[in-house]
């Protein structure tokens, strides 16, 4: 089985300007929102599919541009997942407008370790992308309705 997310992940009072580019907030847990990016967000923001893990050089430029754009009500994570069969990795690239960012980072653990800089909290889940929710689908078009 595969699983894939491209998405803008942060409290849900951070991502009106996400919102303003065509972005649908999907709640989830703990008063976070998922800004999934699907192929209608992609194009009319020139982001590439899943820029961080499979982009070619530069590929991540527009969303470290809307990131930034996006970060003004507080920190936000644009986030990233490739499995297949087990094997893959994940991507996460946290934007604050308090702090000099690092750059994406590109771990086994990299949205996990961005949803607890967020202050997502695992509670008794099995880590903080259980607790939200973030595998009730398996690929980031399913957030969404149809059409949306």
């Amino acid at each position: 089985m595969s699983y894939t997310l491209q998405a803008f992940v942060a409290p849900v009072e951070r991502l009106s300007y996400l919102m303003a580019i065509g972005g649908s907030v999907i709640g989830l847990a703990q008063g976070f929102g998922l800004v999934p990016i699907n192929e209608v967000f992609r194009v009319r923001n020139r982001l590439e599919w899943l820029a961080l893990l499979e982009g070619e050089p530069g590929a991540a430029a527009e969303v470290e541009v809307i990131g930034r754009s996006a970060s003004v009500n507080g920190a936000i994570a644009y986030v990233e997942a490739m499995f297949w069969g087990g094997d893959g990795t994940q991507a996460s690239w946290i934007f604050d407008p308090r702090a000099l960012g690092k750059g994406p980072r590109v771990t086994y653990d990299a949205i996990n370790r961005a949803l607890r800089q967020l202050g997502a909290e695992r509670a008794s889940a099995l880590d903080e992308f259980e607790a939200l929710g973030l595998g009730a689908h398996r690929d980031t078009e399913e957030w969404l309705p149809d059409g949306a």
